[in-house]
């Protein structure tokens, strides 16, 4: 196993993420479902939870991490948010989408 590096607040802390569990190398083992965010999509009918730098900041810290979005149609997970193109073109209105290229892409199409 390859451990990752993470500086949170001037301490180096290690850490690898496995299919159950994230190792953090001094604070012990933590369970995914505990740590991660769960994302609407199952494999073995159990659903899957994303474990990233933020939510492994978050369990060291015990601050919230950044809410991990899931589309199902193209099978891409984001942390970040964009304005629907055809909702501000079209309507004139800001509303906020998760940032699935294909699906702002095709958005951006139908205009």
């Amino acid at each position: 196993m390859s451990y990752r590096k993470l500086n949170v607040n001037g301490t180096e802390y290690k850490y690898v993420i496995g299919s159950q569990y994230t190792k953090i190398v001094g604070l012990g083992n933590f369970k995914n479902s505990e740590i991660g965010t769960k994302i609407n999509k199952k494999i073995n009918d159990e659903y899957v939870y994303v474990v990233t730098p933020s939510t492994v900041r978050s369990a060291i810290t015990g601050k919230p991490a950044n809410k991990v979005m899931y589309c199902s149609q193209h099978n891409v997970t984001s942390t970040k948010l964009i304005a629907d193109p055809y909702m501000a073109e079209i309507h004139n209105e800001t509303v906020m989408i998760m940032n699935c290229p294909e699906c702002v892409e095709s958005l951006a199409d139908d205009i």
